[in-house]
């Protein structure tokens, strides 16, 4: 895969993992609001900066979901359906509809409006899930607002070959009706390939934007060879994480990493 959607939040974090993905993956993509595009300043400083130097594409939903409505529609059916926990949900929600209780004692993510149409809150906020919070954010319970936000990724993801990944684990499967059995499959891809790039890749101490920038631009070959010997690890269904396989294998790749390490040195 040679992109990445990075959800649930809109910044990405100041971290090592930002830094190793920003370096391994060909594009990332955020899923923005809309008003964003128009309001950078909204923007963490160190969002802003790698939004500018192109590093990181926004990704208004509204413009790559055709039928918002259908994506409405497919998730109200889950939270009614047997595989949905509604009532305890709602229970964890302090009480959702039912219960007259303080703002702050809500359990929940903010999402913000402009992520999905009016119709997908109006029906969380009956179903005791969600509640409004301003003219921008609603707060919805924490796992469904976890449900919804995959469920959004994968749709996303699928629509313009992006891969959806926020901490390492996914499971927007369930969700759209993907084979389950092919899950366990992905999240172990999923943890090869951060174990490796873990293993791999020197971490700056301070992340600069317009040198990492320069240097992904500079070493397009370089960084490509190596993603390929990654790839060819992470997508062996036959080499298992922390098989003797797996780890000669990783052994392999550090003597070979000198060139890598040399040129981020410098």
């Amino acid at each position: 895969m040679e992109n990445l959607l990075y959800y649930p939040y809109i910044n990405l974090p100041r971290t090592d993992w930002s830094a190793r993905a920003l370096l391994y993956y060909e594009k990332i993509g955020s899923i923005v609001p809309e008003k964003y595009f128009h309001y950078p300043e909204r923007y963490e400083p160190f969002m802003r900066q790698m939004v500018q130097k192109e590093l990181v594409i926004p990704i208004n939903p509204m413009d790559v979901v055709e039928t918002t409505w259908r994506i409405s529609e497919i998730f109200i059916n889950y939270i009614r359906s047997n595989e949905f926990p509604l009532e305890e949900r709602q229970s964890v929600f302090q009480g959702g509809r039912f219960g007259h209780v303080h703002r702050q004692k809500f359990v929940g993510s903010r999402v913000h409006v402009n992520k999905f149409e009016s119709e997908i809150f109006y029906q969380l906020s009956e179903a005791g899930l969600a509640r409004r919070e301003n003219y921008e954010w609603y707060m919805v319970e924490e796992y469904t607002a976890s449900k919804l936000m995959t469920f959004l990724a994968s749709v996303i993801g699928e629509k313009l070959d992006f891969q959806p990944v926020n901490d390492g684990n996914s499971d927007y499967y369930d969700i759209v009706g993907h084979e389950t059995n092919n899950l366990e499959i992905y999240r172990n891809e999923i943890e090869k390939r951060e174990i490796i790039l873990q293993e791999l890749i020197p971490f700056p101490e301070e992340i600069d934007i317009k040198k990492l920038k320069a240097f992904k631009e500079k070493h397009v070959d370089l960084l490509k060879s190596f993603k390929n010997k990654v790839e060819l690890i992470a997508l062996d269904t036959s080499v298992e994480i922390n098989s003797r396989l797996f780890n000669e294998q990783i052994i392999e790749l550090k003597e070979n990493k000198n060139e890598l390490s040399s040129k981020m040195n410098e």
